[in-house]
């Protein structure tokens, strides 16, 4: 879009930050709900389907209200203060899947964006024993390596990422310990693994930003150290079928 429209938009976005923060918690979470469905969902429909966190059909969850990723992910980024503490748009998976679209996509700008708002909600989980049941140190641990292993995704040379590609075990690890939750999670049930804590969603992000990496090299390192795995066809069935078939 123009860029006279790129400032009108940023000036929207700063006065709605300072009109939400004057609002009461009540009525900031209602006018954020209807605000969010407004900039990123398309229809009623779909917002009503994901008012709940579900196992994620992240095709669905694409809408088109007229912004480039980039656009969107701004507005996210300005507005996610409101957002982040909304805990009925915090479960729907159409907010996971704007922020992972841009932390896999290949403009780097779109990428920085998605991890600022990631540390954003990270930053409001204050005990994760509380409210996930996974030990403060271990999911410390676990996004720490996360960051460690997507930063080298963004330097072109392969020897940093070869270097530390290793520590993805500890998502594998996580995945197997934690198989029976992953079981119900998949099932038909209303069992969720909620987002911040689903780390084989989040191994599987890492794998998608390797798709869209720009070294061959790279790629295809990743791909023949994962198809050496034993249960790979159970835990990274997505990624290869989609990798491959496409």
């Amino acid at each position: 879009m123009s860029g006279l429209f790129t400032e009108i938009l940023d000036l929207l976005v700063q006065f709605t930050s300072s009109f939400l923060k004057t609002m009461p918690s009540e009525q900031s979470l209602t006018a954020s709900t209807k605000l969010y469905s407004l900039l990123f969902e398309t229809s009623t429909a779909e917002s009503e389907e994901n008012k709940t966190e579900g196992p994620e059909k992240d095709s669905q969850f694409s809408g088109d209200c007229g912004f480039t990723l980039k656009e969107k992910l701004s507005i996210l980024n300005d507005l996610n203060f409101v957002f982040q503490a909304n805990k009925e748009i915090a479960k729907r998976s159409s907010y996971w899947y704007l922020i992972k679209e841009g932390l896999v996509n290949c403009d780097d700008a779109n990428r920085k964006l998605s991890l600022e708002v990631v540390k954003g909600n990270l930053k409001m989980v204050s005990d994760p024993q509380e409210v996930f049941g996974i030990p403060k140190a271990e999911f410390e641990n676990m996004w720490t390596t996360f960051f460690d292993v997507y930063d080298t995704l963004e330097c072109f040379g392969s020897h940093l990422t070869k270097a530390i590609w290793h520590k993805v075990e500890l998502f594998y690890e996580y995945i197997t310990k934690n198989d029976e939750l992953y079981t119900r999670h998949d099932s038909k049930d209303d069992f969720c693994i909620p987002h911040l804590a689903d780390f084989r969603s989040w191994l599987l992000c890492i794998y998608d930003r390797v798709a869209t990496h720009s070294n061959l090299k790279i790629r295809r390192f990743i791909q023949k150290n994962t198809l050496t795995r034993t249960y790979i066809t159970v835990h990274m069935a997505e990624y290869f079928m989609g990798e491959f078939q496409s």
